[in-house]
């Protein structure tokens, strides 16, 4: 019955087409009849712990490895939300959201973007249930001021959760610059991801806090 009302939102919408649905991550990969989904919606409310949660998601990933997994769930901890943006989905929808706010964590999405609501990036900033440790202030503030003045704009504009091309079209680059710039940002920060960039970029300011 989930599956069906999802199903009557998401094709009434333009642009948005079913490709395969299932009561598993195994029969929605083989209900696509080989085509490759772009976002898959995975509800957890049936999947019994956190760790069957994850072994669900790498499923999918090996099977649609191109797809982007956005979460749906009754409730979720930050916690269990961090784990499971850092096992590779790329958001989280509460199913108490309105249909209008799912649609648009589908599209934000599809679009490259992480949809994480302000309880988990709290959580992620505040440097809760992080490995890495803490660092001295000097080494951060050395590795902050080599930052270039067109590296602290992309920054910015990825904790405002621009993807490449819209930051490209944004300052006026190709995406290959924008590449470039990530690439070297990741190496001045000492971070790995967007995500761990976006952590970084909150915790020492860089940025603005999301809407």
């Amino acid at each position: 019955m989930s599956r069906a009302g999802l199903r009557m939102l998401l094709e009434a919408q333009p642009g948005i087409r079913i490709v395969g649905e299932g009561a598993t991550p195994d029969d929605g990969t083989a209900d696509a009849g080989g085509m490759e989904p772009d976002v898959v919606l995975l509800d957890v409310d049936g999947i019994d712990g956190p760790d069957a949660v994850q072994e669900a998601l790498r499923q999918i990933q090996q099977e649609a490895a191109g797809a982007r997994v956005l979460i749906l769930a009754t409730r979720c901890d930050p916690e269990a939300s961090r784990r499971l943006v850092l096992a590779g989905a790329s958001g989280l929808v509460l199913k108490d959201k309105s249909p209008e706010h799912l649609l648009r964590a589908i599209r934000k999405v599809h679009e490259g973007e992480l949809w994480v609501d302000r309880a988990t990036t709290a959580y992620l900033i505040s440097g809760a249930g992080s490995n890495r440790g803490q660092k001295s202030a000097d080494p951060e503030i050395a590795k902050i001021e080599s930052l270039t003045r067109r590296e602290r704009e992309v920054v910015i504009l990825i904790a405002a959760g621009l993807n490449n091309k819209s930051i490209a079209a944004r300052l006026n680059i190709s995406d290959n610059t924008v590449r470039h710039h990530l690439t070297s940002i990741f190496e001045k920060l000492d971070t790995n991801d967007r995500m761990e960039l976006l952590v970084y970029a909150l915790r020492h300011k860089l940025a603005p806090m999301p809407p």
